[in-house]
């Protein structure tokens, strides 16, 4: 694993001249992980990607301040307050910090137990102990760098020796006799690797697939990583060599790959970090775990023992919510939606702020605007309480905020996002004389609650949708309507809005007034029927007849008109007029009549144009 930056091998003591002799070796190769000098260090994230099955690579709130990772079946992170936090595979308790766990300095996650290194140069381990993997050697102190395999643990002293205890059916707890001046360690599946001072690397344990056998002249080397049947070793020039398994091309080193500063052996794949902070990955892929996460930059750390892999990276700012919709718009709330940002570097999002500006301009920080309230911090969705009048627009702006305080950039919505558009198509044609149909067109660009329809007489139609007469609809949404009652041979002009559900009405457009003339009403009414003499005496004539209703139901008035003698000479305004109250009544008293005189009634029905029906006619001798 990589001096400085991997997870298994992490060098706690300066004061060792062979750490010193190390950092030499790298030169400007580990100088690239470090921020300049009097440099802000960048807020960093942790990011996991491949195998899942025990929620290994699901990172948990609150992974801020972290200062070193390790994962294997199981994930360790160590903060920078010296504690420690474990998630995954539990099956033998290696996710269960010992209660009390402080001042750590360096972890390393096994193959089923755990093990943290404390600044007083102990160490404490927990989980499986089948092998003795989780037993401390008695009196082991002066540790400055652990590392856990499969089944078995090591330790590097200050001294430049190695400690290994645990599983030994490989040899792999078998220290090389006379090993000494190592300054880095790794502990594979079955196998152990020690880098010394000199850049010369020693193996031992398992060798089935050569992952014990060093390649001739190896020298220079940097860092070195053990995986489960293979092993890499980073030299001083910023290259790798690999040895060991390449069943799933593992030990094939990509061509022309270099400016390597870190590396980690899994179990069947191997991951490196590049000197400008991205990544690179090859062999086995079964669960995705050389399916580097797109956009990754900025890492400083990497560690993947197993099928997994988990990286400290640049926190960058949260990637926006999407989807952000407004499916609720009334008068009185407004209803947001969203999704949360789903790139793997948004999963240390600690809370959603919404503001309110009025028009379309969106709040341009999450102190600008209105705030809008949150039942919770990490919620998806907001209803914001607040009168929105008609021709108001309001726009919101939802921000994702991070651990580290960065601030994502806004996602925006305008509500309502625009006001109706005119109704289109109006045409108006005339059924009788007295009443026309209206047919249109509604616009589909925004919801709508009603239409409003309104008249004027005259060529000028209503301007707004409260002038005029308005004319009821059914359906509230209806696209045609009748009007009827209307006057023959009269212009009359109409104009049709939508209202949306805020009760902004659209605009006029040239296709959302129509203006039409009835005909002239020319057909008469029927006659009267049963006209009869009621009534006679020497000063009253008293007529009652009975009214017929008019096909086009127009009948204004009843007309009766008297002529002297007995005449057929009879018009609607000869004679004199006699009157009828009410007007559409069916019976009169003329009581201007002379003793012994003869007299011819006419009565006419006459609707609203004037028409009158052919009379009914009767003569009547006033007795002496």
């Amino acid at each position: 694993m990589a001096l400085g930056i991997s997870r298994r091998t992490t060098p706690v003591r300066t004061r060792l001249l062979s750490v010193a002799a190390v950092l030499a070796m790298l030169g400007s190769v580990l100088v690239a992980l470090a921020p300049a000098a009097g440099a802000d260090p960048q807020p960093k994230t942790i990011v996991a990607w491949g195998r899942n099955t025990w929620g290994e690579s699901n990172i948990p709130t609150g992974m801020s301040d972290v200062k070193a990772i390790s994962t294997a079946a199981h994930s360790l992170v160590l903060k920078n307050d010296g504690t420690v936090v474990a998630w995954g595979d539990n099956e033998a308790g290696e996710t269960n910090v010992p209660a009390g766990l402080s001042d750590v300095v360096a972890i390393a996650a096994g193959g089923f137990h755990s093990l943290a290194l404390r600044s007083d140069g102990t160490v404490v381990a927990w989980g499986a102990n089948v092998y003795n993997q989780s037993s401390v050697p008695a009196g082991l102190t002066d540790v400055v760098a652990i590392s856990g395999g499969r089944y078995h643990s090591l330790a590097l002293r200050g001294d430049g020796t190695v400690v290994a205890w645990g599983q030994n059916n490989y040899g792999q707890s078998n220290v090389p006799a006379g090993l000494n001046d190592v300054v880095a360690i790794d502990a594979g599946g079955t196998h152990s690797l020690a880098l010394r001072s000199d850049g010369t690397v020693v193996a031992w344990g398992n060798n089935a697939n050569g992952q014990a056998t060093v390649p001739a002249g190896l020298s220079d080397v940097v860092a070195v990583a053990a995986g489960w049947n293979h092993s890499l070793a980073l030299r001083g020039d910023g290259t790798v060599v690999a040895w060991g398994s390449n069943a799933d091309g593992q030990a094939t080193v990509p061509a022309g790959l270099s400016n390597v500063v870190a590396v980690s052996a899994g179990a069947t794949h191997s991951l490196v970090a590049l000197a400008d902070g991205t990544v690179v990955a090859w062999g086995g892929n079964a669960y995705g775990e050389t399916r580097v996460p797109v956009g990754l930059s900025g890492v400083t750390a990497i560690t993947g023992k197993a099928m997994n892999n988990m990286v400290l990276a640049d926190d960058p700012p949260p990637t926006p919510v999407t989807n952000l919709a407004a499916p609720t718009v009334t008068g009185s709330k407004v209803r947001l939606t969203w999704q949360y940002p789903a790139q793997a570097t948004d999963r240390d999002i600690q809370s959603i702020v919404v503001r309110r500006s009025a028009g379309v301009t969106p709040p341009a920080s999450p102190t600008d605007g209105d705030n809008i309230p949150m039942s919770r911090p990490l919620v998806e969705y907001t209803t914001d309480i607040h009168s929105l009048l008609p021709g108001q627009q309001f726009t919101y702006a939802v921000f994702a905020i991070d651990k580290a305080g960065n601030v994502g950039a806004p996602a925006s919505i305008t509500v309502p996002a625009q006001f109706p558009s005119p109704v289109t198509s109006a045409q108006a044609t005339a059924n009788s004389p007295f009443d026309i149909s209206l047919t249109w067109h509604n616009p589909t660009d925004v919801p709508l609650t009603k239409v409003v329809v309104r008249r004027a007489d005259g060529a000028t139609p209503p301007p707004t949708a409260t002038s005029g007469k308005g004319i009821s609809l059914s359906p509230a949404l209806a696209e045609s309507t009748e009007n009827g009652g209307l006057l023959p041979n009269h212009q009359y002009s109409y104009s049709i809005f939508v209202r949306d559900g805020i009760g902004n009405d659209s605009e006029l457009g040239p296709e959302s007034t129509v203006t039409i003339t009835t005909p002239a009403d020319l057909t008469p009414p029927p006659p009267v029927s049963d006209l009869q003499l009621q009534a006679s005496t020497s000063t009253t004539v008293t007529l009652a007849w009975v009214n017929t209703a008019s096909p086009d139901n127009d009948l204004n008035r009843i007309v009766v008109r008297r002529f002297d003698g007995a005449t057929s000479d009879v018009s609607p305004t000869g004679g004199r007029n006699i009157g009828v109250r009410p007007t559409l009544g069916e019976s009169t008293t003329d009581g201007a009549v002379v003793t012994g005189r003869t007299y011819t009634y006419a009565v006419y029905e006459q609707d609203r144009s004037g028409n009158s029906s052919t009379p009914a006619v009767i003569t009547v001798s006033v007795p002496a």
